[in-house]
């Protein structure tokens, strides 16, 4: 290789240099050639292996010589070494940094990272010439130090009833991770967090409480002792005096239960005072008052403030937190949700608006294409603008200051602003200030800043697990009538993520307030009615609560306040009667109508029931109706206070007879009163009444020819020495048949009824439509008919309620039946009866005839028994004939 040597201005060159040489390649080798022993801190050994590799033939000398800078830290074993010809060797390096090489700044690379870079000769022997192999050793040095401030602590004077807590900050200047232990703590205090146990990073600084709580009087003096996983060890000095109070709190620091908001929850604690032998010297006062100071804006009660506790004992108080919304805050709410009601309410009328002016805009065009050309309607849109949406902005929002505490919108607000409660924890400091004097004793107590005892109150406020939708605790039923149930609900909104189990405390058993459902487990966002009825039993005011609760996932308890005022019912029942509601006569299938008058004098609405039982037909017929005659409209009236209201009902019979029946008249399930119903039913536009009706033929059909409408019997009461009867002849006001001047009547064929002494008054007359007329009918003894044997008379009755007719034949003994009376009627006349056992006839209304020792019979005495026979003739719109038995059934004295 040839070297030119030129002058500066490369004009002239001086000379040239010829170098030779030859190139050998090291058959020795060192793997690794660079060792990283990475971060290292002092008084810590690190070790590795480097290999030295020999492929020449002959064996090789090996030596390695260590800089001076690290003679004293670094350590190779062996020094030196042969390799074999195509062998190797491994040598240990061992790397002990002391605190003094990190004092040598001025060596390093890079003095804030402690970079460590220095080489290794290793010298090697080849061809009588040494030959150096470098090998780099790479450390990055750090220190384990840790700084404390303040390296003394000094906490001063503490009572034993609380503790006192100093800043303790640890700073990390190692570029390493640390972790750090507290050791031999004392029972008096105490490192926090982590109890004393932590891990700093590089470069960090660590903010501990060191507490200290003196457990009796007296000085402490204690070192905290800590160590590093390193191995360092640090010591810090501590001072501290205790003192006692004169009064001592069962717990100075309370821990309260996640409390919901809008709920509370209760702590009981007790002060003491010590005795005398548990007191320090200077404090020989007593008794102690105390007084606690809760700042107005904490929701904390503490009951009682005040108080003076002697010697030896203890006083108890509680201690309630009772976390509650801003009222500020839920007017706000209340008056944003109002107004959004307002417009969602505005807008549905607007557009309901709207939808009805395109329905008349449609019409109008409809309207128009169906009139010719040359005419037009008056458009609609000329008098109507079609409204928009831009009215919506014109709504004023609602005040918050218009919304009143405890009204319907203040709790929606409420009830939205407890589906958004977030958990938090808030922390009280109550101070307790005390003085040796009783209280009553002194005008401005004086207490000694010293001796104040603190309260340390935490408080977790949670979200509500269900609330009461509507927000309102509290219904007044108002005023209710005695008797009457009504129902409230309250419906309970589960807004946790648990199904929340109900339970609740009883109401009185006595009271008029009960709960009418079962309490059931709530799935979440699901949610439950609790259904109380009230039902007064007098004439008063009623209150009573009901406490609903859970105690998952955490307890909550709603009160329920109930209200309601019972009203004695006046409910006044009129109708045309004072006994019996009267529907008269009508003929069949055809209808009259009654009013039942009902008045409510209560200041308050009532619910009457009415129901008509089954009727009773008392008159024969051929079959008994399947439908009640009695119709009632309305079986449930609901009567405003003070007013009137009516009941109709209708009878509308379809069989001819007499039937009865009872309105029931019920005020809340309990009977107001009962109303007679009757009403008379015949299948002619004539009736008789008073009268026992019988069949004209028993088993033989009857004869076309026969002119006899219908026959009745008539038996005549015995009064003194006469019997008398009565019954009316009615003409029916009928829809289907008029008649303007009435019905004429005559009784026929009465010579032989008063022969035998009957009398009718009157004989003939006209019956008004819809009107009677009473016809009596008298009974007078003739005495020339009467046969008189002592002590042969005997009674003969006959039943009242089945009257027949009794007849003498000549040719038998027995009495034939009724039946089988002749058309014409026979003389009748007077007989007695003997005292012989007399046997009944064989009528299908059989008499009953007894022996004459059954009836006693005066010896002075006669039983007397007449019948006759006459017939009542009436023209209506057709000739009725009517065929009428009298009979009398008398006692008269024998003469």
């Amino acid at each position: 290789m040839d070297f030119q040597v030129i002058t500066q201005n490369h004009f002239e060159a001086l000379c040239t240099l010829h170098a030779k040489g030859i190139g050998l390649e090291i058959p020795v080798k060192a793997q690794p050639s660079t060792v990283d022993f990475k971060i290292c801190i002092p008084d810590h050994t690190y070790q590795t292996n480097v290999t030295v590799f020999n492929s020449d033939k002959i064996v090789r000398r090996v030596k390695w010589k260590v800089p001076s800078l690290l003679q004293n830290y670094l350590q190779i074993q062996p020094d030196h070494s042969f390799v074999q010809a195509q062998g190797q060797n491994d040598f240990l390096l061992r790397f002990t940094p002391r605190t003094e090489l990190l004092k040598q700044g001025e060596q390093y690379r890079n003095q804030n990272m402690r970079f460590l870079d220095e080489k290794l000769h290793v010298l090697c022997t080849l061809l009588e010439q040494t030959v150096t192999l470098d090998v780099t050793i790479l450390a990055v040095l750090t220190s384990t130090d840790l700084t404390f401030d303040p390296e003394e602590i000094d906490f001063g004077q503490c009572t034993t009833q609380y503790c006192l807590r100093k800043k303790l900050e640890v700073t990390n200047h190692s570029i390493l991770e640390q972790s750090l232990e507290f050791i031999g703590v004392p029972k008096f205090a105490d490192v926090q967090p982590g109890d004393g146990f932590m891990r700093l990073l590089p470069g960090e600084t660590v903010e501990l409480d060191v507490i200290f709580s003196p457990l009796k009087p007296g000085e402490y003096q204690w070192s905290l002792y800590s160590k590093t996983l390193s191995g360092r060890q640090f010591h810090l000095k501590c001072t501290g005096k205790g003192v006692q109070l004169p009064l001592v709190i069962s717990s100075p620091v309370v821990h309260f239960p996640p409390t919901p908001m809008n709920h509370y929850s209760n702590v009981t604690l007790h002060l003491r005072q010590p005795s005398l032998s548990k007191k320090p010297a200077n404090l020989t006062e007593n008794p102690v008052s105390f007084e606690f100071v809760v700042s107005e804006d904490a929701p904390i009660t503490i009951s009682p403030l005040v108080g003076t506790v002697e010697e030896g004992k203890n006083f108890k108080i509680i201690v309630t937190f009772h976390p509650k919304l801003d009222e500020t805050e839920v007017k706000l709410q209340a008056a944003k949700l109002e107004t959004e009601k307002q417009k969602r309410k505005a807008k549905e009328d607007l557009q309901q608006k709207i939808h009805l002016q395109q329905q008349l805009l449609l019409k109008e065009k409809e309207m128009q294409q169906k009139l010719p050309k040359n005419k037009k309607l008056a458009s609609i849109t000329d008098q109507t603008e079609i409204e928009d949406f831009s009215q919506l902005h014109e709504l004023k929002p609602v005040k918050p200051e218009e919304i009143e505490v405890g009204s319907s919108m203040y709790n929606l607000g409420l009830v939205s602003l407890l589906e958004n409660v977030k958990p938090i924890v808030k922390k009280y400091t109550v101070p307790c200030f005390i003085t040796h004097a009783r209280l009553s004793l002194l005008k401005k107590p004086m207490y000694n800043v010293e001796n104040t005892l603190y309260l340390e109150l935490h408080c977790p406020v949670v979200q509500p697990p269900f609330v009461v939708k509507d927000g309102n605790k509290l219904h007044n039923y108002g005023k209710v009538p005695i008797g009457k149930r009504v129902i409230w609900a309250f419906q309970l909104i589960n807004q946790s993520t648990e199904s929340l189990k109900l339970h609740s405390t009883l109401l009185d058993d006595y009271g008029p307030f009960q709960l009418v459902n079962a309490l059931r487990t709530i799935p979440p966002s699901y949610s439950h009615f609790l259904r109380i009825a009230f039902t007064p039993f007098s004439e008063q005011k009623y209150y009573d609560q009901i406490r609903v609760s859970v105690t998952t996932p955490v307890f909550t308890e709603i009160v329920l306040r109930l209200e309601g005022t019972g009203v004695e019912p006046q409910v006044q029942v009129c109708w045309n009667s004072d006994t019996i509601l009267q529907f008269g006569w009508v003929m069949i299938e055809e209808t009259v109508r009654q009013t039942v008058h009902i008045e409510n004098k209560t200041c308050v609405p009532v619910e009457i029931k009415c129901e008509v039982n089954s009727g009773e037909k008392t008159l024969h017929c051929s079959y008994y109706p399947r439908e009640l005659p009695f119709i009632l409209y309305a079986s449930s009236v609901s009567i405003s206070a003070e007013s009137k209201e009516q009941i109709f009902l209708t009878f509308n019979p379809n069989v001819a007879g007499c039937y009865r029946g009872q309105l029931e008249v019920t005020l809340f399930k309990k009977p107001l009163c009962t109303i007679s119903l009757e009403g008379y039913c015949c299948e002619n536009i004539v009736y008789l009444m008073g009268g026992l009706k019988q069949q004209l033929h028993d088993k033989t059909p009857p004869k076309p020819s026969s002119d006899i409408r219908e026959r009745f019997c008539f038996n005549l009461a015995s009064s003194n020495n006469s019997a008398i009867t009565e019954f009316k002849i009615g003409c029916v006001k009928s829809e289907k048949i008029k008649i303007k001047k009435g019905v004429e009547f005559k009784f026929e064929e009465l010579a032989l009824a008063t022969e035998a002494g009957y009398s009718i008054e009157p004989v003939k007359g006209i019956v008004p439509q819809g009107d009677e007329i009473a016809v009596s009918v008298k009974w007078s003894p003739v005495p020339s008919k009467i046969s008189h044997s002592p002590k042969m008379m005997k009674a003969y009755k006959l039943p009242s309620s089945k009257p027949q007719p009794v007849i003498k034949s000549p040719r038998t003994s027995k009495y034939p039946k009724a039946a089988n009376l002749p058309k014409s009627p026979q003389k009748i006349e007077f007989c007695s009866i003997k005292s012989e056992t007399l046997k009944s006839p064989s009528a299908p209304h059989s008499t009953e005839l007894m022996k004459a020792s059954d009836i006693p019979v005066d010896e002075n005495q006669v039983s007397v028994f007449s019948e006759v026979v006459v017939y009542l003739v009436v023209k209506a719109d057709t000739i009725f004939k009517y065929e009428i038995f009298l009979t009398v059934d008398n006692i008269l004295p024998m003469r």
